[in-house]
C-alpha cells in the first residue's frame, strides 16, 4: 500500500476562509473528478482508501491509499524455478512493478496539476 496527499489548487483563499467558500469547493469538486480520471477503471493500480476525496464538503488536502495489483507484481515472474531463484525474480518484479507504478501515478498527477485540477502532491 502507498499513501499519497494531494493538495488542492489554491483559489481566493485570500479574500475567503479557506474551505467556506464556493471556489474552495469547486477546486474540491476539480481534484476528486481528476483523481477519479487517473484511478477509476485501473487494473494494476486501485484506490484502497478515498480518504476525503468524495466529501461533499471542500478540503485543502485529502489522502488516499492506493495499492498495486498482483499482476503488476508478478509480470514475467512464472517461470518454474528453484525457491531460492523464485524468491530473487520475484523480488525484482515487485521492485520493477513498484518503480513502474510510481512513476506512472507521477507522470499523471503531473498532467493534473500542469491543467491546475490539482495542487502539490
Amino acid at each position: 500500500m502507498i499513501q499519497i496527499g494531494i493538495f488542492r489548487i489554491f483559489g481566493n483563499e485570500l479574500e475567503q476562509p479557506l474551505n467556506d467558500n464556493e471556489v474552495a469547493l469547486q477546486l474540491h469538486n476539480n481534484r476528486r473528478e481528476s483523481l477519479h480520471d487517473v484511478f477509476d477503471n485501473q487494473e494494476e493500480i486501485h484506490v484502497l482508501d478515498w480518504g476525503q476525496t468524495d466529501d461533499s464538503q471542500p478540503h485543502e488536502f485529502v489522502a488516499i491509499a492506493i495499492g498495486i495489483g498482483a499482476t503488476a507484481l508478478t509480470n514475467h515472474v512464472l517461470i518454474p524455478a528453484a525457491k531460492y531463484i523464485f524468491e530473487k525474480i520475484a523480488d525484482k518484479a515487485i521492485d520493477n512493478a513498484l518503480e513502474k507504478s510510481v512513476s506512472w501515478i507521477l507522470s499523471k498527477f503531473k498532467k493534473k496539476q500542469k491543467e491546475e485540477k490539482i495542487g502539490r502532491f
